[in-house]
């Protein structure tokens, strides 16, 4: 009974120690302070930066990471949200921001929105947009 005691906890130790084991530091931008991240359906990884660093797009898990601010008019990046149809949003100081092509090009969609420095954006199921001011 004692040496299946033993065996359990050597189990339990194993299994605690190996799950801590995953992290993994990326090669992503440096230099600035990373405030969000989305992955859309093709395993994309979107990384939002402040202090006018912009987007930056990794499509090998973050080994590798290019900029995609093409057309962004303000590169303080406070949020990033991709809907169903991997549309991507992305919120600044200055409203929201949309890409239809993986982020080689961005588009105000802010029309009707009363403060433009949106901090968070989310999407339903439904793709319905909530943008928190």
């Amino acid at each position: 009974m004692r040496t299946l005691k033993i065996s359990l906890l050597v189990l339990l130790l194993s299994i605690a120690i190996s799950a801590q084991n995953f992290w993994e530091q990326p090669f992503g931008p440096t230099g600035t302070i990373i405030r969000t991240l989305a992955v859309n359906s093709g395993n994309d990884i979107y990384c939002g930066l402040l202090y006018g660093k912009g987007i930056f797009r990794s499509t090998d898990n973050g080994f590798s990471w290019i900029d995609v601010n093409n057309e962004l008019t303000n590169l303080s990046i406070l949020s990033i949200a991709v809907n169903t149809n991997d549309l991507i949003f992305a919120a600044t100081e200055d409203g929201i921001v949309r890409s239809l092509n993986n982020g080689v090009d961005w588009e105000p969609v802010d029309n009707g929105l009363l403060y433009g420095n949106v901090d968070q954006l989310e999407i339903g199921s439904d793709d319905f947009i909530v943008a928190g001011t």
